[in-house]
């Protein structure tokens, strides 16, 4: 099943024919502007998704900041990289104090172990 537009954002996923029960076993990928992010054939638990994704949902609306909004997409990238992912403390503070976590949307499973995924929300 895809939800969204693949064009921009969209999410897929699919049962498998033998889902293990309660451990729902399936495939999971975003498409992000017509490409398919995340390991899709690999395939993952569909209740573990459900558990991590449930989180950046609750954050929909709320990942804008406007000093952000005023760095090129690398500087941008590069910021939110070091703040969440670096061991350097250059952007600790201003991390936590600006809560960039919410604009990690990459769920920490094994699909999308090769991919750091950030959205960002534009108010128009």
């Amino acid at each position: 099943m895809l939800i969204g537009n693949p064009e921009s954002f969209a999410t897929e996923f699919e049962l498998n024919n033998n889902y293990g029960g309660a451990w729902m076993f399936g495939r999971f990928c975003y498409w992000i502007n017509g490409a398919r992010i995340g390991d899709y054939e690999s395939g993952a638990s569909l209740r573990d998704v459900l558990f991590l994704i449930e989180d950046l949902v609750r954050d929909q609306g709320n990942r804008s900041n406007k000093n952000l909004f005023m760095l090129d997409y690398k500087e941008f990238f590069n910021r939110l990289n070091e703040a969440l992912y670096g061991d350097s403390s250059k952007y600790d503070s201003i991390a936590i104090e600006e809560t960039w976590a919410q604009f990690n949307v990459c769920p920490p499973i094994d699909i999308f172990d090769n991919w750091k995924i950030f959205m960002v929300e534009t108010k128009k």
